[in-house]
């Protein structure tokens, strides 16, 4: 008797029924991932577009890494960031912002073009940002401008 028990408790784990649940589960818990990961790229696409770098600070990690086309690289805390950020828009005012590919998997990244005005001359820089977890929240972890 306990062993058909057993049998029947087994058989009902592996059955598809089960598979699918589980399945569903991970399927639901990657769109709420990915759907979290889209806020903040659109958010980062808004403050980058606009020059507004307040839009931005609030994703930025304790470290991160900034490569920019005016000769800046390094790892720099959040306020540094913010200030690193702030100073290179004021020079170089964007125009418009717009992502060419979002991939929000694994690690998150995002590339795009930035048009902006630099010494009343308009230009264009390839940006790429990347996007870690840090604590349950998405984070910064590089952004490179060249």
């Amino acid at each position: 008797m306990k062993l058909s028990f057993y049998i029947l408790i087994f058989s009902l784990m592996v059955t598809p029924k089960t598979n699918s649940l589980v399945i569903n589960f991970i399927t639901q818990t990657n769109s709420v991932l990915q759907s979290e990961i889209l806020i903040v790229f659109n958010d980062i696409e808004k403050g980058i577009n606009s020059g507004n770098v307040s839009a931005i600070s609030k994703y930025f990690s304790t470290e991160t890494f900034l490569s920019l086309n005016n000769g800046i690289m390094g790892y720099y805390s959040a306020n540094q960031s913010y200030y690193v950020l702030q100073s290179y828009f004021n020079t170089n005012r964007p125009i418009s912002f717009k992502y060419s590919i979002v991939a929000s998997e694994n690690n998150p990244y995002a590339t795009g073009t930035l048009t902006y005005d630099s010494r009343n001359k308009r230009e264009t820089a390839q940006v790429f940002i990347s996007l870690d977890k840090f604590d349950k929240s998405w984070k910064i972890s590089q952004i490179t401008i060249k």
